[in-house]
């Protein structure tokens, strides 16, 4: 019993943490996508009416946005091995990171790719 009573209020702050870190996670997730999809979106719309330096600038900024998500995922996978706990292996601390970083690679391709058909079919 005493062991709980001790034990109970790190628990409950590991939870709290656990529920802010996934919060933050979804919403600079949800944020991200919907800034580059705002952008397909807009084309797809008004595609044919769109001339090329509308199109440059549109991949110009996806290309930013993706730069800056990649450059922060870096940075904070650098931390992660200055910082984190070195009992863990470095492939595991890293995992949630490294994943993240495919799953954004794999969208912005798809993205890509839907305005690279757009400047094509208009």
């Amino acid at each position: 019993m005493e062991m709980d009573e001790h034990i109970e209020p790190i628990l409950r702050k590991y939870h709290q943490a656990d529920f802010i870190r996934h919060v933050l996670n979804d919403w600079c997730e949800t944020w991200l996508i919907s800034r580059v999809k705002t952008v397909t979106d807009e084309f797809r719309a008004e595609g044919k009416g769109k001339n090329t330096e509308d199109k440059q600038a549109a991949a110009e900024y996806m290309a930013r946005i993706r730069n800056d998500a990649y450059g922060q995922l870096d940075r904070l996978l650098t931390l992660l091995l200055q910082f984190g706990n070195h009992a863990v292996a470095p492939d595991v601390r890293n995992f949630p990171l490294t994943k993240k970083k495919e799953t954004l690679q794999s969208y912005f391709a798809i993205q890509k790719e839907r305005l690279d058909v757009l400047s094509i079919s208009s």
